[in-house]
């Protein structure tokens, strides 16, 4: 039987697709570790009068992150936000911050388009920022070269919209450009990036 050779866009079509399965777990892992924090914190204040459960806590600049199944959630804004790395861990990360990074208000209520380039990256955005924005969608920024990604919506820094790339020359980055935040790294430290981003989007740093 004479094998099919399968196009190179069906290829990366299925290659999103399983990044995306990926996402998805991790995001149902990542929200039910919120919601089990939350519901043991609650307990124990309860019992105890206070939160004294077996995750570990840190305190940066007023605001109390608890350690979690491995993961950093912080109560803030009336919702919990999880992390994979706290403030202290992000800051040998020797990153270039170009314009200030906008508050999480203009993000309330209003569309945000994110263009992945890692699925883990992209996963811990959308967990947190779903909470307060109208809806998160995956889009192509107008010039992007997305022949992989032609279903996509073509969007442009009008709108809130999230770019994460990595970069092979080890540019480290994080720029504000209109409405656009443009996210750069490489494989080892994109995360810690996309964290030090939410960081400063909620005025933790």
């Amino acid at each position: 039987m004479i094998r099919r050779i399968k196009p190179k866009s069906e290829e990366e079509s299925k290659k999103r697709r399983n990044q995306l399965i990926v996402g998805g777990i991790l995001i149902i892992i990542m929200l039910f570790s919120t919601i089990g924090y939350a519901f043991i914190g609650n307990n124990d204040d309860n019992s105890n009068g206070n939160n004294n459960g077996s995750g570990k806590k840190i305190k940066y600049n007023g605001y109390e992150f608890n350690n979690n199944n491995g993961f950093w959630v912080l109560n803030a804004r009336r919702s919990n936000f999880v992390f994979q790395y706290n403030p202290k861990e992000t800051e040998d990360v020797n990153v270039n911050i170009i314009s200030n990074i906008k508050s999480i208000n203009e993000y309330y209520n209003k569309p945000l388009y994110i263009s992945p380039q890692d699925s883990i990256a992209t996963n811990e955005i959308t967990v947190n920022l779903n909470q307060v924005a109208q809806r998160v969608q995956y889009a192509c920024l107008e010039g992007e070269n997305c022949s992989s990604e032609s279903e996509l919506p073509i969007k442009n820094c009008e709108d809130n919209f999230i770019i994460i790339k990595k970069d092979k020359e080890n540019e480290t980055s994080i720029e504000q450009k209109d409405n656009c935040v443009f996210i750069t790294g490489n494989e080892e430290n994109i995360i810690k990036l996309t964290d030090e981003f939410l960081f400063k989007l909620l005025g933790v740093k």
